[in-house]
């Protein structure tokens, strides 16, 4: 096995590659004072996306495009889309409050799910962002997006999900239930468990 190169890690890190394979993302000590990086391929740092105390929760993940989606959590909750190489371009609140959130992918081109939930993962929110004017576009109380956690430790390329892919369109509602978001019209349809809810 050849090295091809090597990263500081602030103890326990999560990653993600870029589509391109030529950098990655590190999220280092996720359970405790996250710090969030971007290096290249051989592990040279590019840029510190959160430095450590700026955040209680943060989560991020390469978009489509190469662009990098950023969820920070602190005295609020808030979505930055920085540009490849880590330069924010624009900044969205979520919440007023700080809560735990997380990516659930692209239900299609340049329209991008946010999961929000509180202490209690019964009280959820799916959010869509309208990557082209800036702004949260609908919103689905109860509803978890299924994608998206990175409590999965490592996302090669061949992991990623595009943009429309079934994957972006399946959620949980409160019973449980496993329901499909059309992304034209909004209806649900239940897939396996429960009642969809309204």
């Amino acid at each position: 096995t050849q090295v091809a190169g090597r990263f500081q890690s602030r103890g326990k890190s999560w990653l993600r590659l870029a589509p391109d394979g030529e950098r990655f993302l590190a999220l280092h000590r996720p359970d405790f004072r996250p710090t969030l990086t971007l290096h290249g391929p051989r592990g040279d740092l590019l840029a510190t996306l959160a430095a450590t105390g700026s955040a209680t929760h943060a989560e991020a993940d390469f978009m489509a495009d190469g662009r990098i989606a950023v969820l920070e959590s602190l005295a609020s909750t808030r979505l930055r889309i920085l540009s490849p190489d880590g330069e924010e371009e624009w900044a969205l609140a979520l919440a007023e409050s700080p809560l735990s959130a997380h990516l659930g992918g692209e239900i299609a081109a340049g329209r991008l799910i946010v999961g929000l939930h509180g202490r209690s993962a019964a009280v959820a929110k799916a959010i869509e962002v309208d990557l082209i004017e800036r702004r949260i576009a609908r919103s689905w109380d109860g509803l978890a997006p299924v994608l998206g956690h990175w409590s999965y430790g490592f996302r090669t390329m061949a992991d990623r999900v595009v943009p429309g892919e079934p994957g972006t369109q399946l959620f949980l509602s409160p019973q449980r239930a496993l329901l499909r978001l059309d992304p034209t019209t909004g209806e649900r349809t239940v897939l396996l468990g429960g009642k969809g809810g309204d």
